[in-house]
């Protein structure tokens, strides 16, 4: 889930950038509304994502099945890969995997392309995304405790914080029974800051895409939300 909302998130910043460096940017929002252009990039990297998930499912769903074909590629007995024990997966959990996948990505997605909205190079961009970045991380830190203790304090706090929940959660509801409230309102808090951030990264956005030049702080990108 982390590099799967990472890589994709950080495309989209590309995405931004390589149209800012290459001045196609200004030939778009010429026939585009901003958020039309923000809406679609999103969109369309997502359903990317959404499509490589899909094959990991499939090839999954396949191993199960078929593991005694597969591990007699790689010289294991028939007998001892029939013995393999591999965890079965229900629907719910993948579509659980799913909805909270979409989620994490839209609201990476739009931080992420504030990042390229609002540098002008390269540089700027490995720089100016660290602090999302370690929005994301400590969802990482603390996966192991979560998977040791998936009804602990700890967890319980980790998977309804918006920006750690669609790490946390589905590695709660692998690993034990979570009460479908809980999930709900996950969800509700995920959502409800999914809108909040996209809203605001599409003011920035609409700015951002025709600034050059020096990279703006944290009070101008402020000022962008605000005015425009």
């Amino acid at each position: 889930m982390y590099m799967a909302i990472f890589l994709y998130s950080v495309n989209v910043m590309r995405s931004v950038l390589d149209e800012k460096q290459t001045r196609i940017i200004e030939v778009l929002v010429s026939s585009l509304r901003p958020f039309q252009l923000l809406l679609g990039k999103v969109v369309g990297v997502g359903a990317v994502g959404l499509v490589q998930m899909g094959i990991w499912g499939v090839a999954a769903a396949a191993l199960i099945r078929y593991r005694v074909a597969v591990f007699s590629v790689f010289k294991v007995p028939a007998q001892a890969a029939a013995a393999i024990q591999l965890p079965a997966i229900g629907t719910g959990l993948v579509a659980l995997v799913l909805v909270y996948f979409l989620f994490g990505y839209l609201l990476y997605s739009a931080a992420f392309a504030v990042v390229g909205a609002s540098v002008s190079t390269d540089t700027e961009a490995q720089q100016a995304q660290m602090p999302v970045v370690m929005l994301l991380i400590p969802g990482i830190l603390v996966f192991p405790a979560v998977l040791n203790d998936p009804a602990g304090s700890l967890s319980h706090v980790m998977g309804l914080v918006p920006f750690w929940s669609p790490i946390i959660m589905p590695i709660r509801a692998a690993a034990s029974d979570v009460p479908p409230a809980e999930v709900a309102a996950s969800l509700a808090i995920l959502a409800v800051t999914v809108v909040v951030v996209v809203w605001v990264a599409a003011r920035i956005y609409r700015v951002g895409i025709l600034m050059y030049g020096k990279r703006p702080g944290l009070g101008e990108l402020v000022r962008w939300a605000r005015q425009s």
